[in-house]
């Protein structure tokens, strides 16, 4: 029966992913780059003549503006607009942006309204690359939960006799460092893609925001915990020569 719920449950992800990844149309740029709005002023099926003026209105995605009721630049004279947000207006700030312009034309109000995406890796994922993102998802998911399984449940003392004296070392303690390691890669690997899908996918972007954070303490600490792990493995095979000689000569001691 638990076999059964876990398998409905992995169907229900898997298509909420695939809805989601079709029903996104919205044009996407990267955040904390330079982006040009383009617009092209059309009146009655004809360009615009070249005194038509375009004033653009863009809302970011908690509602709030980002620049309301500018003047766009006319790109040649005639029906082509566009205006540059800098990238410092979308900084770390991602999601799905709101955009209303109004174009005069000798004395015609025409206007238009979109929405465009922006977030940190400027494109909208295509359906194959969210099928690649659950699959990984769920590997790594089940890589992490083994090694990290496997860290916890290895055990770090050695064998001991009824008396409670070491009778050899527990070379054991060798798997327990490394599957810490290889958890500890699979947590950093787990970020990465829960952020990218919150952005790409889900529009989750508070949780995009704590997702990339703590993705980047990770990855600041990932060298030392090699350092500490690595000098951990070296004082781990000088004792266990140590404690070898010891017992070969016949000593018996607690730890």
């Amino acid at each position: 029966m638990k076999g059964l719920y876990l398998s409905i449950l992995t169907i229900i992800l898997f298509a909420s992913i695939l809805s989601v990844v079709t029903a996104q149309q919205d044009l996407p740029y990267r955040s904390g780059t330079q982006i040009d709005l383009k617009e092209v002023c059309i009146f009655n099926g004809t360009l615009c003549s070249g005194t038509a003026v375009c004033n653009i209105t863009v809302a970011y995605p908690n509602g709030s503006t980002l620049v309301n009721n500018v003047p766009m630049s006319n790109r040649s004279d005639r029906a082509y607009f566009n205006y540059t947000i800098v990238s410092s207006r979308t900084d770390n700030i991602n999601g799905k942006y709101w955009k209303n312009v109004i174009c005069t034309d000798q004395g015609v109000n025409a206007y238009s309204e979109e929405t465009f995406i922006i977030n940190p890796v400027g494109n909208i994922p295509t359906t194959s690359q969210g099928i690649i993102y659950f699959i990984a998802t769920i590997i790594t998911l089940v890589m992490f939960a083994l090694l990290l399984w496997g860290a916890i449940a290895i055990p770090w003392q050695h064998p001991r006799g009824d008396d409670g004296t070491i009778l050899k070392f527990n070379d054991l303690r060798f798997a327990k460092i490394f599957c810490g390691i290889l958890a500890y890669t699979s947590l950093i690997a787990l970020t990465f893609l829960g952020f990218n899908i919150s952005w790409g996918y889900l529009e989750f972007n508070m949780a995009g925001r704590i997702m990339e954070a703590f993705y980047w303490i990770l990855i600041s600490l990932f060298w030392p915990a090699i350092v500490v792990s690595f000098v951990l493995i070296v004082m781990q095979i000088i004792y266990s020569r140590k404690l070898k000689e010891l017992i070969d000569r016949g000593i018996r001691f607690n730890e």
